[in-house]
Formats: structure tokens, sequence, C-alpha cells
């Protein structure tokens, strides 16, 4: 039987490890990550959908009304922040007295790990990532109040996501959970406005402390040196001189000095608006190419070096969560830093337990060859210690496939994946279908399928019913644009736009078109907020069309250039976030095809990568990940 998070928490005396195997709600707790004066934050997964998440629990009973307001702010907030560079919440909740939080749970470390340990091009990519997610923020009305490092996970694939509204403000909101005049945030990176308690702390509060961040990526150091008390902070915010940033690092541009200073004003008008100019601002230096985060892309290191392979199995499957546990709800002080920290040290300085190491784990995994016992051997150790990450890897690789049985009528019916249209909600934490065929009709439906429960929308209006078409899901929009496809009706290949807006479809009326094709390919850039689609098979005797469309929201424009992919039908196309690029591979025009092609900059260029690499194919899988791009089938 399962045990009750719950019974645990509130029968246990305080700092007692959780059991494994606890249940909150639909949520197993796999292990704990961290805790806090306000809560716990642990390693859970939802049963059914079997996704991983941060499960953030405050315990109501005996806490203030102001912390279960604030935990619950937090909650709305992240709710209303759709955009890659901020951690998402994905659920929320209360049960057997305990408020939840559910938030995506991001393999890797937070900022503060990295600092002094960064060349210059991954620390300006990094902050500028930070920024534009700060910037989506600032776009709604909220503002952060408490950016700083720590506040800032950097995934393995090296993208930065802000975390932590626990202290946020909402410009339209006239009412206040901080008394007048407070003072709140972490000390280290208050704007001076922030210091004096001023009664309107807008955006460029968190460009001032974003802008100290960018300062100690770049150099290691704080720009304002180390201060431990208000009056100290005070007086080095209006009289210490930043020393620019390029008399510190070898090559950095010095434009990047402008940026600082802008950023660093003493007065808020000076600044940067919003995180979105401080991004814009910081472009122009970003590398286009990705930078990976490893042992390349750092620099000789102003503090002890991490030993890299190490520190990323450590760290892998860690949310270091001092903040999220309560570090944002009372005034935080920066401690000067140790001498030469480790990654369990900065594990342990933020009042997060150190997962344990896992020599012993690949000792013995390594000596089982086969991947059944392998498995089994894993799911052994992990029984025995829930935070060994290498034990975890090992069994989410190897995991076999089970069927999830859901015994509800109505539900789809035996449709087969002709539709190219099955999606997985991440805002909604759903699965969407739409289309499909089953040898002697096409599907007219749309299903969901949440929380367990499949449901069919019935709006006004729908899809005439098709197949071959493309789609792809808007996820900070929560919409799901689809194109093309051939309809079952006289009409053939089409060249309709529709929306899902999470209730029903919509018929947009862009000013331009695409084209009528099926068997075509389309990505979402998450950065740019825009749908590339490319290629494509028409009615005309099979042709395979070559061009590039973008669609903007509200619109359909073509990209002239002269240089790309040559024509193709049933090819894969999909975005890496990271890299800020879309890859388009194989297909088929007259025969299969294998070639690799990138698209970055409105730039089509053809990479060739050494062998071994996937044979000729049309129709596969494929998926972008923090670790990279993943074929499989075709």
């Amino acid at each position: 039987m399962t045990a009750s998070l719950a019974q645990f928490l509130y029968q246990s005396p305080p700092g007692s490890p959780t059991p494994p195997g606890c249940s909150l709600g639909p949520y197993e707790v796999l292990g704990e990550l961290g805790r806090g004066g306000m809560g716990v934050v642990f390693h859970a997964r939802h049963t059914l959908l079997e996704r991983d998440v941060a499960l953030k629990v405050l315990k109501s009973a005996g806490e203030t009304e102001r912390a279960r307001r604030r935990f619950l702010l937090e909650a709305r907030t992240g709710t209303q922040i759709k955009h890659p560079n901020v951690v998402q919440t994905l659920d929320a909740g209360e049960t057997e007295g305990l408020l939840y939080l559910a938030q995506e749970l991001i393999e890797g470390a937070s900022l503060d790990v990295w600092i002094g340990r960064l060349e210059w091009p991954r620390a300006l990519t990094l902050v500028y990532q930070a920024a534009e997610g700060l910037g989506a923020a600032h776009a709604l009305g909220i503002v952060h109040r408490d950016v700083k490092p720590s506040n800032i996970l950097v995934d393995l694939g090296g993208k930065a996501y802000v975390t932590d509204f626990g202290l946020v403000r909402h410009l339209a909101s006239a009412s206040s959970l901080t008394r007048s005049r407070a003072m709140l945030g972490t000390l280290a990176y208050m704007a001076p406005e922030q210091m004096r308690g001023a009664k309107e702390v807008g955006p460029p509060a968190d460009v001032f402390a974003m802008g100290e961040v960018l300062y100690e990526c770049l150099t290691g150091e704080p720009p304002f040196g180390e201060t431990s008390a208000v009056v100290q902070r005070m007086a080095a915010l209006h009289k210490a001189k930043v020393v620019p940033a390029s008399e510190k690092v070898p090559g950095l541009p010095a434009g990047v000095d402008e940026v600082v200073a802008r950023a660093l004003a003493k007065e808020p008008e000076q600044r940067y608006a919003n995180g979105a100019e401080l991004a814009a601002a910081l472009r122009p230096y970003v590398p286009e190419e990705g930078v990976e985060l490893s042992a390349s892309s750092v620099a000789a290191p102003a503090r002890a070096p991490l030993p890299w392979g190490r520190a990323l199995g450590v760290l892998a499957g860690v949310l270091l969560v001092a903040a999220l546990v309560g570090g944002g709800y009372a005034l935080g002080q920066r401690e000067p830093p140790p001498p030469s920290p480790t990654p369990a040290a900065s594990l342990a300085q933020a009042s997060v337990p150190a997962p344990p190491a896992s020599s012993r784990s690949a000792e013995i995994l390594a000596t089982i060859g086969d991947a059944e016992a392998r498995y089994r051997k894993a799911l052994e150790l992990l029984r025995a210690d829930p935070r060994d990450e290498l034990a975890r890897r090992v069994e989410r690789d190897l995991r076999p496939w089970r069927e999830v049985k859901i015994e509800q009528t109505p539900r789809p019916g035996r449709w087969d994946g002709l539709s190219r249209c099955f999606l997985y909600l991440s805002q909604r934490q759903a699965l969407f279908a739409y289309g499909g065929w089953d040898g002697k009709r096409y599907n007219p439906h749309t299903w969901l399928l949440e929380k367990g429960v499949w449901s069919r929308t019935q709006g006004a209006v729908s899809p005439p019913r098709r197949i071959a078409h493309a789609a792809v899901y808007l996820a900070e929009r929560d919409q799901v644009l689809l194109f093309g496809g051939q309809r079952a009706d006289s009409e053939g290949i089409v060249p309709e736009t529709w929306v899902w807006d999470g209730k029903e479809w919509g018929i947009p009326n862009p000013k331009t078109l695409p084209s009528a094709r099926a068997w075509h390919a389309m990505a979402y850039d998450s950065v740019r907020g825009e749908v590339v689609l490319f290629g494509g098979a028409t009615e005309n005797k099979g042709e395979r069309l070559d061009d590039t469309w973008v669609w903007d929201g509200g619109n359909w424009a073509r990209l002239e250039i002269s240089d790309r992919p040559p024509a193709r039908s049933g090819h894969g196309l999909l975005y890496q976030a990271q890299e800020r690029r879309l890859l388009l591979f194989g297909g088929e025009e007259r025969k299969r095809l294998d070639d690799l092609w990138v698209l970055q900059r409105k730039v089509w260029t053809r990479l060739k990568p050494k062998k071994p690499r996937p044979r000729k194919r049309a129709a596969m899988g494929w998926v972008a990940t923090p670790r990279g791009a993943f074929l499989f089938g075709g």
C-alpha cells in the first residue's frame, strides 16, 4: 500500500528524511531534492503520465496566511509565463492539508555553480537566455524582484531557465502581499530603489539584478564587491566605480561594457526598460551557434576547477531548490565564496543535500551485459537509494514499454498514424490527437487525454477529415497550428490553415498562403515564436516542393532562399532551441534521401556529419532533447 506523504510530514519529526514511495495526489515521491523554512521540494513522478517533476510542497497547517498566499501567487504566476527560458509550472493544488506545486524538472544546476568558470561566449549566452525569460514575465506586467544566480537554472544542454516567482509583483494589480516600503529580495542583487524600499519597483529593478549577474558571470566577481550589510551595500552602490569587464576578460567585446553600464545605471529610467530590451542589447554579442556547457567553454577558473565528467554525473537530474524552498520569502544575503568549492559543496551551500556518489553503482552496472538484468539491478539500487542518479538514468534509458489501459467510452478508435498529428501539450500535461485513417474511414474528431480521461472537443467548427497534414504545438500560446493535408472529400490536397485554441478550431485569414500540399513538415521555433514549414507533395503527379514558409502567428511569409534543400516529402524537421536552429533530415523525392540540413538566420546549410550516420529513410520519428536530436525508424 502506498504511504501518504501528508501523513508522513505531519507525523514525523522536522527534518526526517522522506521515504520513497509516498504519494500526494497523482504524484509518487521518488526522493527529496531540498527543504527550507517554507516547505520541501521532491523529485516526483506523475503516475499516469509518467512525467518526472519537481514537486514543491507547503505544509499549510501552521504556516502563516501570508506564506500561503505567496505560494498560491507563485503557482498562478508560473502558469501565466510561457517561455522556453522560464521553468514551467505544470500543476498545482491542495490535498490532505498540503499545498503543492509541480514544475518541470531541470537536469542540471543553478547558475551560481558555474560563476567564475565560464568563458565569455558561454556567459553571454546564458544571461541572454535568462533575460529573454524575464522579458516574457515583464511583458505580462510581472516583476520578479529576486533575480540572482541561484534563481537561474542551467540544464545539461546549456540552456538557462528563470525560476522562483515567489516574490513577484503584478504591475496591474492594486493589491500587494508586501508591506509598504518593505525591502524584499536578496541583498547582493538589489537595485537602489529596492534598497530604498520604493513603493513602485518595476522591471528596471530586475534589469539591474541581471546586470550584476552578467558582470559576475563574465568576471567571477560581483561588480560592487562583497557586501554583507545593508549600509555597506548602499554605500557601494553609490560610491563604488565598476571596473569594465573587458579589463578583466581578454577578448570580451567593448560593446558588452556599455550594456553592463546601462543595466547597472543608478536610476531606473536610465536602464533598459525590461528584460527584452536587455536581451536585444546582448544579442549582437551572443554566438549564433550554441556553446556546449563543457570543458571547452570553461575558462581558466578563478576558483578551483570542476571535474567535468563527475560534475555532470552528480548534477544530472538535480534541481537546485534553495530559492524554491523558502529563500525567496525573506531578505537573503550572499555568503562569501569558499576558497575551493566542489559540486557537492556548492549544493550543500544551497541547502540542498548533495546526491550520493555513484561510483559503486557504476562498478556494479558495468559488470552486467544483459540489458534486462541491468534494468532490474538499477531498480534494486534505486530502492536502496532513490537519489542514485546513475541508477536512475540507467532505469530511465532501459525502461520497457507498458500498455496503459483506459477502459472508457467514448475513446478514440483504431486510427493509424497517417494523420501525423499526435502531440504532447506541455502547458496542459495532455495528449492531443486529430485525424487518422483505419483503412476504411477518416477520423473526423479531435481528442484530448487529460488526467487519464479521453475527451472529444465539441467546437462549432472543425477541420474537414484529412490525412498527411502537419501540425505543431505552440507552447507559449497554448495553441495547435495545422496546415494542409489530403482531405477525404473532392477537395483533395488543400492549402488550409487551422488553429486550435484549447477549446475549438478556428480559421485565421492570412494574406498569403503556401500552396496546397501534403506530407510536408513543420517545426516550432520557440525562441522567435514562429513556425517554419518546408517541402511536401502536390496532386500534380506527386510533384515535390522545396519552398520554406514562416508563420508568425497571423500570417504566412515565404523565405526567398536560393540555396536550399532539394524538393522532398515525408522528411523530418525539428527545432533545437539551444542551438537556435532547425534541422531537416531525409524524406523522398524519386528516391529516399539521407542528407542533413540546418536553417539558421534564414540560411540553409548542408551538414556532412562523419560516419556512421542514419540510412536513407522517410516518415521517421524525430525529436529534439537537451542532449541532441534523436531519430528512430522510417
